[in-house]
C-alpha cells in the first residue's frame, strides 16, 4: 500500500533531483530511520523553493542588485541553503519575496530547527511523526511559496506566446505550463485564469465561439498539473456557458474522470449538459462508458442518451463504433427507434433523430424489423417530413435501395412512395 506522501509525489511536476530527494526520504522512512527521512525531505522542499526563486522573474519590489546578489548565493553550493532560509524569512516591504503569513514563516522555521536536530546529532528525539507532520506542512503549504509578483511575469509570457507577432503556432509552450506552480499560488489561480481568458479575447479572434487547437491544447496541460492547480481549472472550463468544456473533453476524454467521478455528478452531467453537446457527444459518452462511470444506471443513460441524440452530422466517429457495441448501444437504438417507434416520433425524427440517422443505419445495416418500421412510418401521408429527406437521400445509394426492395420483397411490402422507391 503506498504511503500518502508517495502519492502526492506523483501528481507533483517536481524536477528529478527533487524527486530522487523525497524518494530517498521515503526509502528512509520505511527503513525507521526518521532521522534522515526527515534531512531528505527538508532538503526537497529546500530545493523546490531555490528552483521557484531561480525560475522567477525579478519582483518589482527588489532591486536589480539585490536580484542578482540573491541567485549567485543560491547558485552558491556553499551558500544556496542559508539564502533559502533568508529569501523565507524576508518580510519587509522592500525586501519580501514571498507573499506569505508570519504564521507560515515561524512554521518554516520550526522545521529549519528540527533539520538541525538531524544535521547536528542534538538530544531531541526525532521521530516518524515528525517526518509525517513535516509531509502534511507541505502538502498543505507549498503552493504557498510563490515569488511575489510572478503571476503576472507568467501571464506576460502567455501573453507574447499567443501573440502570433512574436510567436509560432507551433511553437511549444510546455515550460509556460512548468512555470505555473513556481509563479502562482493555488489562491491566485482564480485571477491568473480570468487574465488567461482575457489573453485569450485578445489574441484569438474566434475566442469564446470557437476554440484553437493552441488553446484546447494549453488548457489540456493545465490540467494535467496537480490536484490543488488542476480542480481550479476544471472549475473555470466547467463555469463557461458556451463549449468549452465539450471542446476539452472531446479533444482529450482521458480527462473525464478528472472532471466527474462522483455518481450524483455524473449523472448530472449526463442528464443537463451532455444532451447540449453537438460536436463531440458521441466520444464523450463513449469515455463515460469506457471508464465505468455510468454502469449502475447504463441502460438508463444510453436510453437517455438516444432521446436526446441532436448531433452534428459525422459526428459518430469509426472509432467509437466497436466501444458502443460493446456496451449494447446500437441495440438500445434499434430498439427506441425502430422497435417502439421513435422513428414515428416527429419531435424526435425532425430534430434530435434526423442528423444521425444514417451513420445508425450504416452500422445497424437493413433488416426486416427496420424495413418493416421505416415503411409503415412513411407509407402514410403525414410523417416526419426533415426525416423523410434524410433517408430518401440515404436510398439513393443504389447498393442500399436494392437491399430495402429486396427486404420488403420478402416482407410481401411494396417499398413506399415517399422515400424514392
Amino acid at each position: 500500500m503506498k504511503l500518502e506522501v508517495e502519492r502526492w509525489l506523483e501528481k507533483q511536476n517536481f524536477s528529478r533531483e527533487i524527486t530522487n530527494l523525497f524518494e530517498e526520504s521515503i526509502t528512509c522512512y520505511k527503513a525507521s530511520a526518521y532521522r534522515a527521512s526527515l534531512l531528505f525531505s527538508y532538503l526537497g522542499f529546500q530545493s523546490i523553493i531555490k528552483e521557484r526563486i531561480l525560475k522567477s522573474e525579478k519582483p518589482n519590489n527588489i532591486k536589480e542588485g539585490q536580484w542578482e546578489t540573491i541567485k549567485r548565493k543560491l547558485r552558491n553550493d556553499d551558500s544556496w541553503d542559508n539564502e533559502v532560509r533568508d529569501c523565507i524569512k524576508r518580510n519587509n516591504e522592500n525586501t519580501i519575496l514571498f507573499n506569505i503569513t508570519d504564521d507560515l514563516r515561524q512554521q518554516a522555521a520550526y522545521w529549519t530547527y528540527r533539520r538541525n536536530d538531524c544535521a547536528h546529532s542534538k538530544p531531541n528525539t526525532i521521530s516518524y511523526s515528525h517526518v509525517e507532520s513535516f509531509w502534511l506542512f507541505l502538502f498543505s503549504n507549498l503552493s504557498k511559496f510563490v515569488v511575489e509578483g510572478g503571476v503576472n511575469a507568467l501571464l506576460q509570457k502567455i501573453d507574447k506566446y499567443f501573440d502570433l507577432n512574436f510567436t509560432s503556432e507551433k511553437s511549444n509552450f510546455s515550460n509556460l505550463i512548468d512555470e505555473v506552480p513556481f509563479a502562482v499560488n493555488v489562491e491566485e489561480m482564480d485571477y491568473f485564469l480570468n487574465e488567461l481568458e482575457s489573453i485569450f479575447y485578445k489574441q484569438d479572434t474566434d475566442y469564446p465561439f470557437a476554440y484553437s487547437e493552441r488553446i484546447i491544447s494549453f488548457l489540456s496541460e493545465l490540467i494535467k498539473l496537480e490536484s490543488s492547480y488542476s480542480e481550479k481549472i476544471i472549475e473555470f472550463i466547467k463555469r463557461d456557458e458556451l463549449t468549452l468544456e465539450e471542446s476539452i473533453l472531446g479533444t482529450h476524454p482521458e480527462h473525464i474522470t478528472l472532471f466527474y467521478n462522483d455518481k450524483e455528478g455524473v449523472r448530472n452531467f449526463w442528464r443537463t449538459k451532455l444532451p447540449y453537446m453537438e460536436s463531440h457527444k458521441f466520444t464523450i459518452f463513449a469515455a463515460l462508458l469506457r471508464n465505468n462511470l455510468i454502469d449502475n444506471e447504463k441502460e438508463e443513460a444510453i436510453d437517455f442518451f438516444i432521446e436526446h441524440i441532436s448531433a452534428k452530422r459525422n459526428s459518430l466517429f469509426p472509432e467509437l463504433i466497436e466501444e458502443l457495441k460493446f456496451h449494447g448501444y446500437f441495440e438500445r437504438y434499434k430498439k427506441l427507434v425502430f422497435l417502439e417507434g421513435r422513428i414515428n416520433d416527429f419531435d424526435w425524427a425532425n430534430k434530435e433523430g434526423r442528423n444521425t440517422i444514417v451513420d445508425h443505419l450504416n452500422i445497424l445495416g437493413l433488416d426486416q424489423e427496420i424495413v418493416e418500421s421505416i415503411n409503415k412510418t412513411f407509407d402514410y401521408a403525414n410523417y416526419p417530413y426533415k426525416m423523410r429527406n434524410e433517408l430518401k437521400e440515404y436510398f439513393l445509394n443504389p447498393q442500399k435501395n436494392q437491399e430495402y426492395r429486396m427486404i420488403s420483397e420478402s416482407l410481401g411490402i411494396k417499398p413506399t412512395n415517399t422515400l424514392g422507391f
